[in-house]
């Protein structure tokens, strides 16, 4: 006679006393370390935030030329009542980003009292004409600082800008025709001809209508919206064949691609 197979379910026991006792211990135990944790970070906390230690007692600047020590720290809106663990240093870098001279700037702390600042400058490279106002600016084109009247100028003076209005300090000049006249700056103070007259001034009429100015000569140079590195190396081994001795009398034109027109 086969056997019959009987299948029976058992049910699960109750943990055993004991092992109940050791869980709630456990976690008895994790709940007093975490109140003791958070009590010390609380107590750290406010131990960081009162203690004179952290403290900024001393604003380190390095890189700085045309902004003075001062300028930078008065920028920063940091004082000794700030704590140098509590301030924001993106904040920071965002103050002291609007001088007008600062190109690019980084902060640090150095423990326990002490905020580094690193700065990278704009260099002037041109002077515009505005009215009869004269600007600093650097290659992109951000205004530096306005001139005194009669102060000499840095580079070459860039005038006649349409729509300029009055620039102001800080500013980045959307001026199609400023623009195109650094890019012809750049490249023409990189050949040679360049160290052998002084080019006093460059006309920007338009982003199509670049003139220069040289003192030693009577003509104006003409230049067009184009490679200016091209026509500045035409023009510096033209002028170097003829050792520059060239007979225009009104204007030397480099619009043409290959062909230079002297009048």
């Amino acid at each position: 006679m086969p056997l019959a197979s009987v299948h029976t379910s058992r049910k699960r026991r109750p943990a055993p006393r004991r092992k109940r006792l050791r869980r709630l211990v456990i976690l008895l135990e994790l709940g007093c370390c975490v109140c003791v944790l958070a009590v010390f970070v609380y107590a750290f906390y406010h131990y960081t935030i009162d203690s004179p230690h952290y403290k900024v007692n001393q604003i380190l600047v390095y890189g700085s030329e045309k902004v003075s020590t001062d300028e930078v720290c008065v920028a920063t809106g940091v004082t000794t009542e700030d704590n140098l663990l509590m301030v924001s240093t993106s904040a920071i870098a965002a103050k002291v980003a609007e001088l007008p001279y600062v190109e690019t700037v980084a902060v640090s702390r150095e423990l326990p009292s002490t905020l580094v600042i690193t700065l990278q400058e704009r260099a002037a490279v041109a002077t515009v004409m505005a009215g009869r106002r004269t600007y600093l600016v650097d290659g992109a084109a951000y205004v530096l600082r306005e001139l005194p009247p009669g102060a000499p100028v840095t580079g070459p003076l860039i005038t006649s800008l349409p729509n300029l209005g009055i620039p102001t300090v800080g500013e980045r000049l959307n001026s199609p025709a400023l623009h195109e006249a650094l890019a012809l700056w750049r490249a023409y103070s990189e050949v040679p001809v360049a160290s052998e007259v002084t080019l006093s001034e460059i006309s920007a009429e338009g982003p199509m209508k670049l003139t220069m100015f040289w003192d030693e000569v009577p003509y104006e140079v003409r230049w067009g919206r184009s490679d200016y590195r091209t026509q500045a190396m035409r023009l510096s081994a033209l002028w170097r064949k003829k050792a520059g001795q060239l007979p225009c009398l009104e204007y030397l034109d480099l619009r043409f691609d290959q062909d230079l027109v002297c009048r």
